[in-house]
């Protein structure tokens, strides 16, 4: 297996696999708790919601184009002042999967290796990149089943991929 055929698998397990079950958990959260945070430092449930998808949508902008600008992220984002119940929040969500999953089909070497530069500071290589957005969904769907919990709502089995 070629190293691009990894980097697709483990991308596409993130997509289809571990945003499953972060999809089922935002579904879970009742539209009048969308700002529950259990503390004021804390994002709420709908803005940690938003920066999942976000991360996975900034992503693959940068390994399509080396380079992620304000007006790129935007240009595909939700405002989150029209989000009043989860389901917005997951079709969003599903959009930015798809555009995702067209990127990784189209993965090379060479986006790989390309450093990626985001308009916030950062530059990562594709590779490291991609890591990386493992990484997120897997922290924050953790996090809430945790914030489910804390509402009171029975949260999605981690292993369930159906």
């Amino acid at each position: 297996m070629t190293r691009v055929e990894i980097a697709r698998r483990q991308a596409e397990r993130t997509l289809d696999r571990l945003l499953r079950v972060f999809d089922r958990a935002v579904l879970r959260i009742p539209p009048e708790r969308l700002d529950f945070r259990p503390t004021p430092e804390n994002m709420s449930a709908m803005t940690m919601a938003h920066h999942v998808y976000e991360v996975v949508l900034l992503t693959a902008l940068g390994l399509d184009r080396g380079e992620v600008s304000r007006e790129d992220a935007d240009a595909r984002g939700l405002d989150l002042s029209t989000v009043e119940r989860p389901e917005q929040l997951v079709a969003w969500g599903d959009e930015v999967k798809e555009y995702a999953r067209g990127v990784v089909a189209g993965l090379t070497d060479e986006a790989l290796d390309r450093p990626i530069r985001y308009y916030f500071g950062m530059a990562a290589r594709g590779e490291d990149s991609l890591r990386t957005l493992t990484e997120e969904v897997l922290h924050h769907r953790g996090q809430m089943q945790v914030y489910l919990r804390l509402m009171g709502v029975e949260p999605p089995s981690l292993r369930d991929f159906s």
